[in-house]
């Protein structure tokens, strides 16, 4: 059982064959190639085009051999991996993933003012691996940002990883299926001295906090803007900060985030969290080499909420996971990336729904039906199988489908993995 772990991990985290030359930085194997048979589309509600509304596979073997559990082949192989677009039942297959086709172009959205531009997406960093030449370090700091509503955000353990040393735990260890073994092993794991700490409390002094507020922009770093734009609006405490120095810049990062109140990973009400593949890029630092990069958090009720919302009876079962993030495009040396809308994702491990959200930011309910994502560029897939998986972005740019890459990431069992594609530096809203 464990080279059968052993071995769907190097199976699934392999380069890809689509329109992205990315060379990914999680994994230390050898690139292989997927031969895999004909796979189901996502329709953004149940991860399939002929359903038999449980389990994100067609009803018909001879076109999935999906075992109706965990979202890939009886090989190991995910249900959406692909070779050519035939094999993906009307979607288009990108880096080795079947992923629904946008039909319309892509808009960008300043997220400094919440309005539409006409600029044409800046896609320069799809395909380009990031790589430092230096071993210049900066201080990173932040929120422990909410998907939701929940509690202050304040006690939480956030640490730093590298991406190039991850996964942080010898998957050889363990039975493939212990996914609470799994689960503890990654929110237990270790990383370098000094790169890990508590969130705490932030403190504004009364001068700094403004008699009313329209948005959490007017607030000072971790307060957020309560009945904004009323005349009893205001701003509160909601998130905890963190500061972590001597961090290497210009490479991949990973950020964990765990509430540890409790005696086991279900005795709180957080969901540990994984950001994967943030830049810290000096390009964007501020005075004394500091770089603002927030971690994140999902309730238990927002964990409940969505897949509920998405028409998942049952909600996210336990060992599975969730996937969600934003899209934004690559920024300029004059700003920071924005979010793209009309992109669709897939996942090579299908779960058992796939999300999109409206115009309202503060609205972290999906809408059902919704095949692609709206101008904040968000979306979310439940009830992912845990494991190695790749989530592959697709957008329609002046007409021409355009592959925005890849990433490929471990889901921790019981976990949500927040994956930004393909920009890597993002406007900050609160």
């Amino acid at each position: 059982m464990r080279i059968q772990l052993l071995a769907s991990l190097s199976v699934l985290l392999l380069s890809g064959s689509g329109c992205s030359s990315q060379e990914d930085p999680l994994i230390n194997v050898d690139a292989s190639t997927l031969d895999a048979g004909r796979t189901d589309q996502t329709d953004g509600v149940d991860s399939d085009v002929e359903s038999d509304g449980t389990d994100g596979q067609s009803s018909s073997a001879a076109t999935d051999s999906t075992d109706g559990a965990d979202g890939q082949t009886s090989s190991g192989v995910g249900a959406n991996s692909c070779e050519s677009d035939d094999q993906c039942s009307g979607a288009t297959c990108a880096s080795s993933v079947c992923v629904i086709t946008p039909d319309s172009d892509s808009v960008l959205t300043d997220n400094t003012t919440d309005e539409q531009v006409d600029d044409t997406p800046n896609l320069d960093c799809v395909g380009v691996e990031w790589s430092s030449a230096t071993s210049e370090t900066v201080t990173i700091y932040g929120i422990v940002d909410r998907f939701g509503a929940g509690r202050p955000t304040t006690g939480i353990e956030v640490s730093v990883f590298l991406a190039s040393d991850w996964p942080p735990v010898d998957l050889a260890m363990f039975e493939e299926g212990d996914t609470e073994a799994i689960r503890n092993a990654f929110r237990n794991a270790s990383t370098q001295d000094g790169w890990t700490v508590l969130s705490t409390e932030p403190e504004a002094s009364a001068a700094a906090l403004p008699d009313a507020c329209d948005g959490d922009r007017d607030c000072p770093i971790g307060y957020e803007c309560m009945e904004p734009g009323e005349p009893q609006s205001g701003c509160e405490p909601e998130f905890g900060l963190f500061e972590i120095a001597n961090v290497p810049a210009n490479v991949p990062l990973i950020i964990r985030a765990t509430s540890k109140t409790g005696t086991s990973a279900f005795d709180n009400k957080w969901k540990d969290t994984y950001s994967y593949n943030l830049v810290a890029s000096t390009a964007w630092a501020e005075d004394g080499n500091r770089v603002r990069m927030n971690a994140l958090l999902v309730s238990d009720g927002q964990w409940q909420t969505v897949p509920n919302t998405l028409g998942l009876v049952g909600g996210i079962k336990g060992g599975n996971g969730a996937v969600g993030g934003r899209v934004r495009d690559c920024g300029t040396d004059a700003r920071r990336g924005y979010t793209m809308s009309n992109v669709s994702i897939g996942l090579q491990k299908p779960g058992k729904a796939t999300g999109y959200f409206n115009t309202s930011e503060t609205d972290t309910v999906p809408l059902v039906g919704r095949n692609a994502t709206n101008i904040f560029g968000r979306y979310t897939a439940v009830d992912v199988p845990s494991g190695p998986n790749r989530l592959v972005a697709l957008a329609q740019i002046d007409g021409v489908l355009t592959s925005l890459g890849f990433e490929s990431f471990y889901l921790v069992p019981d976990s949500l993995a927040v994956i930004t594609l393909p920009g890597k530096v993002p406007v900050f809203n609160k």
